[in-house]
């Protein structure tokens, strides 16, 4: 019997330990922050392992495009972590004090390429908690990726979803950063 439960629980060691996952990157994920959202792929949620922010992926068929999304969870409140501070950085963005990439996209709540007084109101509605929009507030980009250089005349960039492939895996891991839109001090 002894024999028996040591196999199963090596099987279960096993396929827990080289499963496919997909990791949020260290920089983007705060502490608790993988509570506050579900990673779906193609519309099914992954489940989450450990004590970190790693989800289980299913089995993965080769050549096949797979969607991943990223949805708050329904008992979130979508202002956590977005405060008046960002309000500032959103005003240094609109200036031109910061031009950073990651900052334009962020500022860029209504996804037009370009920071603007509609955005500061969209970020005032989330910090009063007036915003009852569904809008996908988490976005999604594989580790790798730098954002590029926002034009608001040829908008390129959309992280809403994020599609990829089993070869973006390396050693059955793919690490991917989770953008909350708004959040521009990155708290």
């Amino acid at each position: 019997m002894k024999k028996i439960l040591f196999t199963i629980a090596a099987v279960l060691i096993c396929i827990t330990m080289f499963a496919q996952q997909i990791t949020v990157s260290q920089e983007s994920a705060h502490e608790g922050t993988c509570d506050k959202y579900d990673l779906l792929v193609d519309g099914t949620p992954l489940t989450r392992i450990g004590t970190f922010c790693d989800f289980r992926m299913p089995e993965l068929i080769d050549g096949k495009v797979y969607t991943l999304e990223i949805q708050a969870k329904s008992n979130t409140s979508l202002n956590q972590y977005i405060s008046t501070l960002d309000l500032v950085f959103m005003y240094q963005v609109i200036l031109r004090l910061n031009d950073e990439p990651l900052a334009v996209y962020l500022g860029d709540l209504d996804q037009d390429g370009a920071v603007g007084t509609y955005d500061l109101i969209k970020l005032r509605e989330l910090i009063l908690a007036e915003n009852t929009s569904d809008q996908a507030i988490y976005h999604v980009l594989k580790g790798n990726t730098e954002i590029p250089d926002l034009d608001f005349l040829d908008i390129q960039v959309n992280y809403s979803k994020l599609e990829f492939t089993s070869e973006d895996f390396i050693s059955d891991r793919m690490e991917v950063k989770i953008l909350k839109l708004g959040n521009l001090d990155n708290n």
